[in-house]
């Protein structure tokens, strides 16, 4: 973050990154991106990135930039996701059917294994309660600080106060202080209510006409957990595929209910008894560089086929809809 002599004021990590740096660089100097094992999505951004004439040093060092954004912030919205929505039996059941109509199974006829694909490609067409659970778990559990560098003075009045931010002042914004706003979303602004992104569904405010309009239209502004502008997150729609993804493939084939606290790993006498649904766990206070926070403490669940998928290969068509 400091960018001043990080061998020096950081260099474990430094160290660390240099070493991952080199072996990406020379994974894509040997061509091994094109191997038949690689999946289409590293395929398909390599042959992208080569197109407008990134080089093998520039293939890695993206995929190293990749990796930092999915392990601090792609892979804890996955957990907050998983958990509001597996805590919820009416959201749970209206994805399985959702994702179900998305969903082919085929069968092998040498081998008799049975395959069922989803195609993700319809995500955001065929599934809108799914969309609409992402967005309100993001909504709940991102963190992210917007940092904007001010062109001109500026003055920001509130009901009783009156603040002049002057030019060139760095301003933070947290974006949890607007997206858990009863004054933007209604009353139920901490609850996860997913209905709130859907058109048909109960509003945060029951209002109707202009007001409407201007309710969401606040809440479009109040909403950034990618940033925006010319800062708006790239990575957003790789965010998305891979996290609903994730989620459709527990709803469909797996149960995923809470593990027994009081046993020492998962045991088969744990693996035979349902829990319950998952509670949602307290959040940590956050590091600066990290835009979603962790649970407080352990959080143990227990995961496995469902009766009936035993013995199920899964798959994914990321074809268009």
């Amino acid at each position: 973050m400091l960018d001043f002599f990080p061998s020096f004021t950081a260099p474990k990590a430094h160290l660390a990154r240099a070493k991952v740096q080199t072996a990406l660089r020379a994974y894509f100097h040997a061509g091994y991106d094109l191997d038949d094992d690689v999946s289409p999505f590293i395929k398909r951004r390599t042959f992208t990135q080569r197109k407008y004439g990134f080089g093998p040093n520039e293939c890695g060092d993206w995929d190293l930039a990749m990796m930092l954004v999915a392990t601090t912030n792609a892979v804890p919205t996955l957990f907050w996701t998983v958990v509001y929505v597996l805590s919820s039996p009416a959201i749970i059941a209206s994805v399985r059917e959702e994702v179900s109509a998305i969903t082919s199974r085929s069968t092998d006829p040498a081998t008799g294994e049975t395959s069922m694909t989803i195609t993700a490609g319809k995500f955001a067409t065929h599934c809108p309660i799914l969309c609409a659970a992402y967005q309100e778990s993001i909504r709940l559990s991102n963190r992210q600080m917007s940092i904007r560098v001010a062109e001109e003075d500026t003055t920001v009045a509130s009901s009783d106060k009156t603040f002049l931010i002057q030019k060139d002042s760095v301003l933070f914004i947290p974006s949890n202080i607007y997206s858990e706003s009863p004054e933007i979303w209604g009353s139920n602004a901490h609850l996860f209510e997913p209905g709130r992104w859907l058109k048909e569904g109960a509003g945060v405010v029951d209002v109707g006409g202009k007001e409407a309009k201007d309710t969401e239209r606040l809440q479009k502004k109040a909403f950034f957990p990618f940033g925006g502008g010319r800062h708006l997150c790239p990575g957003r729609h790789l965010a998305f595929a891979e996290i609903l993804g994730m989620i459709a493939l527990l709803v469909m084939g797996f149960d995923v209910v809470m593990a027994d606290e009081s046993r020492s790993g998962l045991s088969s006498a744990v693996a035979e008894k349902e829990e319950g649904l998952l509670r949602v766990p307290a959040r940590e206070y956050r590091f600066f560089g990290e835009a979603v926070p962790k649970p407080v403490g352990e959080y143990n669940v227990l995961v496995r086929r469902k009766k009936g998928f035993e013995g199920v290969r899964w798959g994914f068509d990321l074809g268009s809809a």
